[in-house]
């Protein structure tokens, strides 16, 4: 995970399948004037915290990580930005968050 100097609102970005936090390392410095940018890497994807002992990975698993690592960050409202997987996640952390 890679965490920027706070400027603003949380940003949470997530890579697609296969990825790691670096594939935004382009856009990094356009967005981290404007907000605290936390581009993470998923977990059981290289350089990520790994699965939990006895979960299966899936979608659901990995929204379950996101959201633990949200909580030790202390994000509790965050923008969220995914990329194929990380879109998919995304949208289930909201509905996991908001509701349906």
């Amino acid at each position: 995970m890679v965490s920027s100097i706070t400027s603003g609102s949380p940003l949470v970005l997530l890579h697609g399948l296969g990825g790691t936090w670096r594939v935004w390392t382009p856009i990094l410095p356009l967005l981290e004037d404007h907000h605290t940018v936390h581009a993470l890497t998923l977990p059981g994807h290289a350089g990520g915290p790994p699965l939990p002992d006895g979960v299966t990975p899936s979608v659901a698993a990995l929204v379950d990580g996101v959201a633990a690592e949200l909580d030790r960050l202390g994000i509790d409202r965050a923008h969220l930005v995914g990329n194929s997987l990380g879109g998919w996640i995304s949208l289930e952390l909201a509905r996991a968050v908001c509701g349906p």
